[in-house]
This record gives structure tokens, sequence and C-alpha cells, in this order.
């Protein structure tokens, strides 16, 4: 839920006192089929974007 939040991980793990980044990652950032469909469509749009398609 805090990745999904937007809650940066390296954030996440000062707050919960993990001393290693990987531990954080490994429970905190779960990814859902809905944000790679969303991490597509912007990751499209940048490509658009530089090749001055949009």
């Amino acid at each position: 839920m805090l990745y999904e939040s937007g809650i940066d991980p390296l954030i996440a793990m000062k707050i919960v006192g993990h001393t290693d980044y990987q531990t954080t990652a490994n429970i905190y950032t779960h990814i859902k089929e809905e944000m790679l469909k969303k991490a597509t469509v912007d990751l499209e749009g940048v490509f658009k974007k530089r090749a001055g398609k949009e």
C-alpha cells in the first residue's frame, strides 16, 4: 500500500527502520497489473514526446 500510495521505498525504509533497501523493496513494492498498465501508457507518452509526436 505504501508503494501504491506513492511513498518512495527509501523513505519507507527509514520509517520502518530497515537498514537494507532490498528488504524494504521486497516487502513493500508489490506491483499490480493496473500499475504495469499505467506505467506502459506513461512510458509510451514519454517516447512519443521525445519523438516529437505529441
